[in-house]
């Protein structure tokens, strides 16, 4: 073996290796924001489940808020997601001889590249 092979050798090894790292980095940084992104998800399907469960429909509108995992009131409670904040709007519309809400959730926080929004309509039983 030449010194020659011996540098190429070297060389390739070296760019291989830079582009593990280079994956490997980009892999983590994809995952964790997967795992913020299923976080902030649940965070908005709890509250929208919960409103669901609400047997009073009239009651609907006093879910409409912000919370924060400081919020005391929340329903689930944040307090596992520090830094996220919670947002529930309630629109009811009863023109058209119809009666239904909309409620529309949304969770953001700094780790999160765009906030995940969740809504679902309520009819008047």
């Amino acid at each position: 073996m030449t010194i020659i092979e011996v540098v190429f050798a070297i060389l390739i090894l070296s760019g291989v290796t830079l582009a593990m790292a280079s994956f490997g980095q980009s892999f983590s940084r994809a995952s964790n924001s997967a795992g913020w992104f299923a976080l902030a998800s649940d965070l908005a399907t709890g509250r929208l489940e919960a409103i669901r469960a609400e047997p009073s429909y009239s009651a609907l509108a006093t879910y409409a808020g912000t919370e924060t995992s400081a919020t005391t009131t929340a329903l689930p409670a944040m307090t596992h997601a520090p830094g996220f904040t919670r947002v529930t709007a309630v629109q009811r519309d009863s023109t058209s001889g119809h009666d239904w809400t909309r409620v529309t959730v949304t969770v953001s926080a700094t780790q999160l590249a765009t906030p995940v929004t969740k809504s679902m309509t309520v009819a008047k039983p």
